[in-house]
């Protein structure tokens, strides 16, 4: 047999094996998904969100809040804005194309909207994915405004990171 037709044969066995372990991740977190739905549960991130706006709500009333999502993540968008629309003394709004659609506590905006001048108007920034846009911690440091970056740990909790 042919070097060449050896090399195919085992890459064609390899995808075989990548595409049944894909398939095998894809239907057990269908599976989480729905058993997340049927229980009605909120997502851990969420719930940390939740209480850390609570928190500051209480420590500093009136501040204003920056909640920084990842762009193009609308169904996202809609969680956290329904998870901080509970808050009673919290009025919440979007930033879309610029704009703020009204005078709001707090504000949940995308992580490309973010710019330094942006950040300086908030007492407190969240960063909902502290895996990228290490940039934005740095700006709050650097302005003196309190930061909280989200970190989904995959052994089961959600970890902090805050200064």
């Amino acid at each position: 047999m042919p070097c060449s037709s050896a090399v195919i044969i085992l890459a064609a066995q390899l995808l075989h094996s990548v595409s049944e372990c894909c398939n095998k991740v894809h239907q057990q977190l269908f599976h989480y998904q729905c058993q997340f739905l049927q229980e009605n549960r909120t997502h851990p991130k969420l719930s940390v969100l939740f209480n850390e706006v609570i928190k500051c709500s209480i420590e500093l009333p009136g501040s204003q809040i920056l909640i920084l999502v990842e762009t193009g993540l609308k169904s996202l968008v809609s969680a956290v804005d329904g998870v901080l629309s509970q808050i009673p003394q919290l009025t919440v709004s979007i930033l879309k194309d610029g704009k703020c659609d009204k005078p709001s506590t707090a504000l949940i905006a995308s992580v490309a909207d973010a710019r330094h001048e942006m950040l300086q108007l908030f007492r407190l920034v969240i960063l909902y994915d502290e895996r990228q846009n290490a940039h934005i911690k740095s700006w709050c440091q650097l302005a003196g405004i309190s930061y909280i970056g989200l970190l989904a740990q995959y052994s089961g909790g959600t970890d902090l990171t805050a200064y």
